[in-house]
């Protein structure tokens, strides 16, 4: 658990966990000179809720100042709080607790040094055209980081070690992907060398390397997705009750080998809802419109924010670029884009606003706002004043001169 910074008020310097600083949370205490119950508040400025930056120069280590400097400040009104850093809500669930038991397991059992064994064969699968989701399932198979019976009983999830294929031996990786007998039915019908492999298999990750070196990359690929159709078939077994049959997953994975369009299912049309309204919209009568947007710069650690308003004429009353730092994590950059928009309609246009963005859970937050979310290809202007933004220094807003960076896109 961490503490939220927003006033700093009951957040203690020395004590508490506030620093976004792997394994203490805390700065060191090795070059304190304020008194130790001293407030994170102190080193906040009342007026322009800004980082005092010089008294935290003067304090803390030059690792530590580019992590306090980048952590954003909430309005005054804001009271701190206790979050969970393993949600993006903050907020404790059993499932996050769980992944983070199984990462610090991991970590115990020296993770690192076996990925170094198993780096030449997996840098050639990376690169084949796989989705994502595959290449996943295929590393953390080589990891033994697969719920299957087996690791669910050894972290006390389940009392049940058995195949639900089977129901006789032990489900283990091995035994999903290859030393079930339903499973050896499926590679019985496959290529010819996947059925001279040994058995009982060896360690998936020793298996995996074995074959990286005997295949071409085309039976390379087909094994790979025989193996994610497998471990599919099996959850299939268990959530619907329903085993394909072995000649249906060859099948399948013969045809996505052989067309590798279908492969990549995350490439999602557009419905006709979606394409006959790919169009900005103005604002009802008397109503101005705020879009927003920000871009990260992951390797400066910066936060580029783009707001522009509009009126139900479409004319652009105001527009803001602004550049932060900030910690490059998308929702965070999403979230103090969003604040700086309310904040350029609150205070410096008497309009009653409709805010829309093209980031859902961020718009989730303003309850009290009518807020819209919008795709991105919608949200094209206020992309184009955030990518602008990364090129200039702090922060600028027009009220009657529109951008050059926006100009060909609003008139």
């Amino acid at each position: 658990m961490k503490k939220a910074k927003c006033k700093g008020e009951t957040t203690e310097i020395w004590k508490d966990k506030w620093l976004p600083k792997p394994n203490t949370y805390k700065p060191q205490d090795s070059i304190r000179f304020l008194h130790e119950n001293t407030k994170v508040s102190f080193l906040i400025d009342d007026y322009t809720f800004q980082w005092k930056r010089d008294l935290v120069f003067s304090m803390f280590t030059k690792e530590e100042v580019e992590l306090i400097l980048k952590i954003p400040i909430s309005p005054p009104f804001k009271p701190d709080r206790i979050f969970w850093r393993c949600t993006s809500s903050g907020q404790f669930t059993v499932k996050s607790a769980y992944h983070l038991l199984n990462e610090l397991e991991d970590q115990t059992r020296g993770q690192s040094s076996n990925l170094r064994t198993h780096q030449a064969p997996w840098t050639r699968l990376w690169n084949l055209n796989l989705p994502n989701a595959t290449k996943t399932f295929l590393w953390r198979a080589c990891l033994n980081a697969l719920p299957t019976r087996a690791n669910l009983k050894r972290r006390k999830v389940t009392e049940e070690p058995a195949c639900p294929i089977c129901l006789h031996s032990t489900e283990t990786i091995e035994h999903t992907l290859w030393d079930c007998p339903s499973t050896r039915d499926v590679w019985a019908l496959s290529n010819r060398k996947f059925q001279k492999a040994s058995t009982p298999s060896p360690p998936f990750a020793e298996k995996l390397e074995s074959l990286e070196v005997s295949l071409g990359t085309k039976e390379l690929l087909t094994f790979a997705i025989t193996a994610w159709n497998l471990w599919k078939r099996k959850n299939e077994v268990v959530f619907k009750g329903h085993l394909t049959h072995p000649s249906s997953v060859v099948k399948q994975s013969q045809q996505l080998v052989e067309d590798p369009q279908h492969l990549h299912v995350s490439k999602k049309t557009k419905s006709p809802s979606q394409q006959n309204n790919s169009h900005w919209e103005a604002p009802p009568q008397g109503k101005i419109k705020v879009n927003w947007d920000a871009s990260v710069d992951k390797i400066s650690c910066k936060v580029g924010v783009g707001v522009i308003i509009q009126d139900w004429k479409s004319q652009v009353l105001a527009t803001l670029r602004m550049k932060q730092d900030l910690f490059p994590d998308p929702h965070m950059a999403e979230a103090f884009a969003a604040f700086q928009a309310v904040l350029l309609q609150k205070e410096d246009l008497n309009y009653t606003g409709l805010i829309t963005a093209d980031t859902r859970d961020i718009l989730n937050i303003f309850n009290s706002w009518s807020t819209r979310h919008i795709v991105r290809a919608i949200n094209v202007v206020a992309h184009a004043l955030s990518k602008d933004a990364l090129s200039i220094s702090g922060r600028t807003s027009t009220f009657v001169n529109i951008p050059s960076c926006i100009q060909t896109m609003v008139s």
